[in-house]
């Protein structure tokens, strides 16, 4: 078998002993061991960091892309409600140009209204015109005959009852409402005074009883 060969081990030329290093090292355990405790949180702190802004990233990005895919659902809404609206109004032209819509019957507007004012009766009467010339000539006499017939009817009321008002179509006297009271606060005086009379009356009214 072959010779087996002898590692070559390099020698130390001079070793040293240094007794301060020594001591530290033997009393130096809990300092190692702190600085251990805090490179480790040092560490921990740093990868919770990078975690942290990580799923600050990752969130960014979901929320773009959710984004993106918003706008791009509207967008094909948009063109589809688009797309229909142009339909139905092509839809509609045709509809106009084949048959067309009937005008609705105008309402009519004739009738007869009236307006009582305090000492003013009036009866208006709406008639329904289809010259507008015939229309502004026949209300500038009619606005005349009503100026006369209120003046006349005023008039009338003056001279045959002055103080005769109108309530809802009812003749009211004037005299008949009861006037309201007319509420004063007593002075101090007053006060005073009214309370003497109340009790000398409430003194003769006792000794009356007692009399009896």
């Amino acid at each position: 078998p072959p010779a087996k060969r002898r590692k070559t081990t390099t020698q130390v030329d001079e070793l040293k002993f240094d007794p301060e290093a020594r001591n530290e090292w033997l009393t130096g355990f809990r300092k190692r061991k702190q600085q251990r405790i805090k490179h480790a949180q040092e560490q921990s702190a740093k990868i919770e960091k990078e975690e942290k802004v990580k799923a600050r990233k990752e969130m960014r990005d979901q929320r773009k892309v959710d984004l993106e895919r918003h706008v791009a659902e509207v967008n094909d809404l948009l063109r589809k409600a688009n797309k229909d609206s142009d339909d139905d109004s092509s839809g509609a032209e045709d509809e106009e140009e084949w048959g067309g819509i009937a005008s609705p019957p105008r309402p009519s507007i004739d009738g007869v209204d009236e307006y009582v004012d305090e000492d003013k009766y009036t009866t208006v009467t709406i008639e329904a015109m289809d010259d507008a010339k015939a229309f502004t000539q026949d209300s500038d006499d009619e606005e005349q005959t009503t100026v006369v017939k209120e003046d006349a009817e005023s008039k009338e009321g003056d001279v045959v009852k002055k103080k005769m008002v109108w309530s809802k179509g009812k003749k009211v006297d004037p005299k008949s409402k009861p006037k309201k009271k007319k509420f004063r606060y007593e002075s101090k005086g007053e006060r005073k005074e009214t309370r003497n009379k109340q009790k000398a009356k409430n003194a003769a009214a006792k000794k009356a009883r007692t009399e009896k």
